[in-house]
């Protein structure tokens, strides 16, 4: 999380860099998220950029200290050979396509525009 400041309450406020679309820096830096929220803060641009790679860093850092045993992390829901499988080619490809890849001849529908070049 980074601490940014609202501009006109001059409070600061925590806010997760995760959730931010952009930030614009024309006369007030406005940070616009991805919820449509928008906040005008005192913090310059190349600051809360600063400040978000300082906390990714943060977190990046703290991961590489956790020691946990692979065999103690569990997925939500077992994946099983057969849920890892790749369908085959007869359950994904729509009709169109015959088993080598390719279109049937009647498939192909060209406009005469496209068939005069």
């Amino acid at each position: 999380m980074i601490t940014l400041t609202r501009i006109r309450q001059n409070t600061p406020f925590i806010l997760n860099p995760d959730l931010i679309e952009r930030v614009d820096t024309h006369v007030d830096t406005v940070v616009r998220l991805t919820s449509g929220t928008e906040y005008v803060v005192n913090e310059t641009g190349d600051e809360i950029v600063r400040r978000t790679a300082e906390f990714r860093a943060r977190v990046l850092a703290l991961a590489g200290t956790m020691n946990v045993r692979p065999e103690a992390v569990t997925p939500a829901e077992p994946v099983t050979p057969a849920a890892a499988a790749v369908p085959s080619p007869e359950v994904w490809a729509p009709a169109d396509v015959v088993p080598d890849g390719t279109a049937p001849d009647a498939a192909i529908e060209t406009s005469d525009e496209e068939a005069a070049l």
